[in-house]
């Protein structure tokens, strides 16, 4: 776990609009281990130095860079199985608008700037925007980034993320992955998921659905837990893939809300296991 301040995350005018802390939640050393308890690992995964929940308020909007084609049906079946489990607190829809997006080829080739930050807009009052080349400005609250280790370094650099983090990523056999997030007064504002191209499809399926849901609201990971798949370890059954989602139902259904109780999400969790 990281904090910065809103001058880091979105410069001194926005920080200035926007006032106090951001948390920023990316890849960790020395992650909690698993507790050997299913509702106390969720509770290891689900707080903060605050001991509180970072939540959207509201339905986050997802772009998937990438040049990877099977990324497109894989992040789409994941969508899906979210949107279609979690009860949304929004309204019709639990997530936002799904895009996808070809990265620009020759990246960096061009004179032209090129951007992925956070920026002021967007229903909480910031979101990501993602200019990669003169056609490609965009808006988001989530991006996803799959792609070739070189590609997925240059658009590490844009974000921002620690060349040590980068590092490890390009230097994993079978690809890496992780994801950085922010958020302010427990509202969820703005996230970040780097993928490099794993091998073989239920690799980057893996990859793509632990990083995809630990944005919606889970901090970190239990460290070896055999409970859930933020675990630190890629690999994940039937029943830890039906526990990730029982968490996130918890962490939206429960009605904690953002910056709310992690003991209203866990409890909510221990019914839901009892069903």
């Amino acid at each position: 776990m990281m904090e910065k301040t809103m001058v880091d995350v979105l410069g001194p005018r926005l920080a200035a609009a926007l006032v106090t802390l951001a948390l920023l939640t990316g890849p960790t050393a020395g992650d909690p281990q698993t507790t050997g308890d299913l509702l106390e690992d969720a509770r290891i995964i689900v707080t903060s130095d605050k001991d509180d929940v970072r939540l959207w308020a509201h339905p986050p909007r997802i772009l998937v860079l990438h040049n990877e084609p099977a990324v497109v049906e894989v992040m789409r079946d994941i969508y899906q199985e979210v949107e279609e489990a979690v009860s949304s607190p929004f309204g019709d829809r639990f997530l936002g608008e799904l895009i996808f997006a070809s990265v620009p080829e020759g990246l960096g080739d061009g004179d032209a700037p090129m951007k992925i930050r956070m920026a002021r807009g967007g229903p909480s009052g910031a979101e990501v925007r993602v200019a990669l080349s003169p056609e490609m400005d965009l808006r988001t609250d989530i991006v996803v980034v799959v792609a070739d280790r070189p590609t997925v370094a240059m658009l590490n650099g844009l974000w921002g993320v620690e060349r040590k983090y980068t590092r490890r990523q390009m230097e994993r056999a079978r690809g890496g992955c992780f994801y950085e997030a922010n958020s302010l007064n427990g509202v969820k504002f703005g996230a970040y998921i780097a993928i490099a191209t794993p091998v073989g499809r239920d690799h980057l399926r893996l990859c793509v659905r632990e990083e995809f849901l630990q944005v919606l609201g889970p901090l970190q990971d239990a460290d070896g837990s055999p409970f859930f798949s933020f675990n630190n370890h890629l690999e994940a059954s039937a029943e830890q893939e039906s526990n990730d989602i029982a968490l996130i139902r918890a962490l939206y259904e429960s009605g904690a809300g953002p910056g709310g109780s992690p003991d209203v999400v866990i409890d909510y969790l221990e019914t839901l296991s009892t069903e």
